[in-house]
């Protein structure tokens, strides 16, 4: 294999990829999991990510949920712009 056998570890755009995969779906319970996993695993959102979780929460009317991402986002330092806040005033 061209890896040499090794197993590589996802990252930011696998996780990313996973979520759209999730969102098609409508499982945003699913995406949320996915979307903790990325966190425990060390990996931030980049802003498309982010933003596509938050909506994804808000338009499934899951409020607390966007909010409790958006307030891990802030607590990791993660730079925020006016789509998070948009996006997270929204689901509110």
């Amino acid at each position: 294999s061209p890896q040499g056998g090794k197993i590589l570890a996802p990252n930011v755009v696998t996780f990313g990829a996973m979520i759209e995969a999730c969102e098609s779906k409508g499982d945003w319970e699913r995406a949320l999991e996915v979307f903790s996993d990325m966190e425990d695993r060390g990996h931030r959102a980049n802003t498309p990510l982010t933003h596509r979780m938050l909506s994804l929460l808000y338009s499934n009317r899951r409020w607390t949920d966007a909010v409790g991402v958006f307030e891990r986002l802030l607590a990791q330092g993660v730079q925020m712009d006016r789509y998070k806040y948009t996006s997270a005033i929204a689901a509110c």
